[in-house]
């Protein structure tokens, strides 16, 4: 039985879809959101639903299949927890496969509070580094955030700042030092979180090629949220990367 010329092409559009399926990258992620803390005096509104929004973001974009995650928040954001997960979920990572933290609640200088305490940067780098990941990001949006970043005034920041600095991780900072990480109670998320997660989606997809790069994340981020926040906030983005390393593939 002959085969007409456009079954023919239906036929191989469905085998090349279906080769391109097997190779898809998959993405592993961490999202850890911390706004009850213990007591009443350090709580905070939009951390847990933070971490939500961006786990709903990846679970709509990554490919059926592709997507590993794990949400933490409040209570169940413990500090053994958190640094299980990171190393359990992330060694799961090959090579070309993509590895994300993400964290929202309070910072200090050098790193963030879990529920019942301090976590460094330099205990998640460490963590993470023993994932086989090329493509590692770290999302941390916290006030003092910028910390990490700043000219070590002593021995363990100096090990802190050298450490970061060799791993091979993108940090996307929620603001400076000096600076608080803002939120709004008329907002369902942080103002880095929103700014994060619509670029995520899409919007800073300036080019229109459906991949977000990391310069291309960095300026929408960077300048919707010093906007917003009237100049009070300002995101930052370090690490061992190229401009264009892709952040995240944009499903149409």
């Amino acid at each position: 039985m002959m085969i007409s010329n456009f079954l023919k092409r239906i036929l191989i559009s469905v085998l090349l879809l279906s080769l391109s399926c097997v190779g898809f990258a998959r993405t592993y992620l961490v999202a850890v959101g911390v706004a009850d803390y213990p007591g009443t005096d350090s709580d905070l509104s939009l951390p847990a639903n933070d971490a939500r929004a961006v786990v709903e973001v990846y679970k709509n974009q990554c490919a059926s299949g592709t997507l590993t995650y794990t949400v933490l928040t409040n209570e169940q954001a413990t500090k053994d927890r958190i640094t299980r997960a990171i190393t359990q979920v992330f060694a799961q990572a090959k090579k070309d496969d993509i590895v994300v933290f993400f964290f929202s609640g309070h910072g200090y200088n050098g790193g963030f509070c879990a529920y019942d305490g301090n976590i460094s940067y330099k205990q998640v780098r460490k963590a993470m580094a023993k994932s086989k990941s090329t493509n590692k990001m770290m999302f941390i949006d916290a006030c003092h955030a910028g910390g990490v970043r700043q000219e070590a005034s002593n021995a363990e920041h100096a090990a802190v700042s050298s450490d970061m600095k060799r791993a091979n991780v993108m940090i996307f900072l929620s603001s400076r030092t000096d600076e608080y990480s803002l939120e709004s109670p008329s907002m369902q998320c942080g103002f880095f979180t929103t700014y994060l997660t619509r670029a995520l989606r899409g919007s800073a997809d300036t080019n229109s090629d459906n991949i977000v790069t990391a310069r291309e994340l960095f300026l929408y981020v960077n300048g919707g949220v010093a906007d917003y926040s009237g100049g009070r906030q300002h995101p930052v983005m370090w690490g061992r990367f190229s401009n264009d390393m892709p952040v995240i593939t944009i499903r149409k």
